[in-house]
């Protein structure tokens, strides 16, 4: 039966379904939940396929850290289990695993084919700009034109309904760093890099106009570990770099200024709700997606927020009050380990000789490795961890920088031979 599967579904072919569906997924996000679900659906039935047919030769099962992966799905489970409302954690679970944390396992499948990977980048940029297009229309005319939506206040929205698209567009910049060496070759890589900066101007545009200042946090940070992962550190670029954001801080834009930021009721108001909850349920937390049910049983009243608002704005302070000490340590393990590795791996790779594909290859990893890092970043101050289009773009980018880092890992293992080669020895 498994051979007839095989046969039915080779390895190429698993290949291209995963790579549709993530591409329908990211180009879907400001537009469709119908794609976003098509899309991650697709892409989790060809993972499938894939483990069925060939397990052996897939990168999961020599992914170092798979445990660690294992362990926190698992624990999710039983934390949901011992939730004090395990209905709506089960549900919260099942909601978010084909679109969102088996988006990773698929990102590091995705890492075998340089034709897969780099429609990732893209989707990623396409997306960015389609969208950031619709924010100049919306900005121009007073409505966005894909949904008739109105400004958000002083805040640009586009056809995402919410500022938030400001974290979106930051996403999907970090995951496009790497689009000059996507392209086609002949052309000169100036030409390379102007028509991907025309490409991203428009995401970058609504990006600083939604005024969403976790994906200022995003990108900067995404740009900054991109160079230092290319380059190194540097005070010659650090220190101005730091200057911007003194300067931002003290005399910017009241949106992103020092005394706005202290104002913040996430400061006053969330993080202490979820450092009570904690306190609280110290060991395994209260169980996820229950904030709000949680501060609202200890008798904890909000006063610049909704009662019913479903998270803290913080991932790491959302873990630690809703999956205790261990959702929170395997988390963390299982993230920093990962980024902490693969940084080694892409670091080390940069300084090796190596021809065209073998320079695409590390400039997809640190791009990868960015928006991951950025992803994490943004967690500070964005989000429930369960928001599924921003679980899924972050755990697809772990994926990626795993399936990356293990590929270069691999080649620099055999020499640096044969760089256009994926780890089945198939080429694209």
């Amino acid at each position: 039966m498994v051979a007839s599967l095989h046969r039915l579904v080779p390895e190429r072919t698993s290949s291209v379904l995963m790579a549709s569906g993530i591409c329908l997924l990211i180009v879907g996000m400001p537009v469709s939940t119908a794609m976003q679900e098509i899309g991650a659906t697709t892409a989790c039935a060809a993972l499938a396929a894939r483990l069925l047919t060939d397990p052996s030769s897939t990168l999961i099962r020599r992914f170092p850290l798979i445990f660690l992966f294992a362990a926190f799905l698992g624990y999710l489970l039983v934390n949901s289990l011992l939730s004090i409302n395990s209905r709506g954690s089960l549900s919260l679970l099942g909601s978010t695993l084909h679109r969102g944390f088996l988006l990773f396992l698929v990102g590091m499948e995705l890492a075998r084919r340089d034709s897969c990977t780099t429609a990732v980048v893209w989707a990623l940029a396409l997306t960015g700009f389609y969208e950031g297009l619709d924010g100049i229309w919306q900005y121009v005319v007073g409505r966005d034109l894909l949904a008739g939506l109105p400004w958000m206040g002083s805040r640009l929205t586009g056809s995402f309904s919410t500022y938030r698209v400001g974290n979106l567009m930051a996403l999907t910049l970090a995951g496009s760093l790497a689009l000059p060496l996507c392209m086609s070759r002949p052309r000169p890589f100036v030409f390379r890099l102007a028509l991907a900066l025309l490409l991203w101007g428009p995401a970058l545009f609504l990006c600083i106009f939604a005024q969403a200042r976790s994906g200022y946090i995003c990108l900067a940070g995404a740009l900054t570990a991109f160079f230092a992962l290319r380059r190194g550190l540097s005070p010659l670029w650090l220190l101005p770099l730091a200057g911007v954001l003194v300067l931002g801080l003290l005399w910017g834009p009241e949106r992103i200024s020092l005394n706005t930021a202290l104002r913040d009721g996430r400061l006053k108001e969330l993080w202490p709700f979820a450092w009570t909850i904690f306190t609280e349920y110290p060991l395994f937390g209260s169980g996820i997606g229950t904030f709000s049910r949680a501060f609202n049983s200890l008798g904890l009243t909000p006063a610049m927020h909704s009662a019913g608002i479903e998270h803290p704005h913080n991932i790491y302070l959302q873990l630690l009050a809703e999956t205790g000490l261990c959702g929170f340590s395997l988390f963390c393990s299982f993230a920093g380990l990962l980024l902490f590795r693969s940084r080694g791996v892409i670091r080390a790779a940069m300084a090796a000789p190596g021809g065209k594909a073998a320079i695409l290859l590390r400039a997809k990893a640190a791009t990868f490795w960015s928006a991951a890092f950025g992803y994490l970043l943004m967690g500070v101050s964005a989000h429930s961890l369960f928001r599924t289009w921003w679980l899924s773009l972050g755990f697809l980018f772990l994926g990626l920088t795993a399936g990356s880092a293990m590929l270069l890992a691999s080649r620099a293992g055999h020499g640096g031979r044969h760089p256009e080669e994926d780890l089945s020895g198939n080429t694209d």
